[in-house]
């Protein structure tokens, strides 16, 4: 079965929790989109500009098999300041689909803007983990994964948190020959 994924774009996202994910996914065979929020030519944290797919307004009614929000300042403000995205979060979580969310995302987005968070495991950029309801069980590791939501600490745990997806959609041999052949694992 053909995976989809959509990934969240805004102004001020951190690239390597964009970039490497994406490049992981499209690798493993999952079809990736992106959504730009405020347009399409989307600029990074650190000056590194893309090239949206679609503008957010263009994927409300689309169904995907996971939504991912990078994570980096402001760009996961952004997100949690559009209406339409965490209306996408929150049906997509609802509907049982995969959420992943990474760096400052999983606070200022999935512990801010939604109940996704309440009563499981999650971690975050340290620091942001206070922004998280006292329900949450921050953990401070590189990635977790509680049922279908998946969190990541940071830039350097890109790889892992990419391949938490990959292994989320298409199984644990997937995810470990990805990773193998782009020899973030060996």
């Amino acid at each position: 079965m053909d995976k989809k994924v959509l990934f969240l774009l805004a102004e001020g996202f951190e690239e390597m929790e964009a970039v490497i994910p994406a490049d992981l996914c499209i690798r493993s065979g999952i079809e990736v989109v992106t959504a730009g929020i405020g347009g399409i030519d989307i600029t990074g944290a650190h000056g590194l500009s893309l090239i949206a797919d679609c503008e957010i307004e263009d994927v409300e009614d689309e169904e995907f098999d996971a939504v991912v929000i990078p994570g980096g300042l402001p760009g996961a403000e952004n997100v949690a300041e559009c209406a339409e995205a965490v209306e996408i979060i929150r049906t997509h979580a609802e509907a049982g689909k995969v959420i992943a969310a990474i760096c400052a995302a999983p606070s200022f987005v999935l512990g801010q803007k939604t109940d996704i968070l309440s009563g499981r495991k999650a971690t975050c950029y340290p620091g942001c983990e206070g922004r998280f309801s006292r329900d949450v069980k921050y953990t401070g590791t590189k990635v977790e994964q509680d049922g279908n939501v998946i969190t990541g600490k940071g830039p350097g745990a890109a790889p892992e948190f990419g391949a938490a997806v990959i292994r989320a959609l298409l199984g644990a041999d997937n995810a470990a020959k990805v990773m193998a052949d782009t020899l973030f694992a060996e």
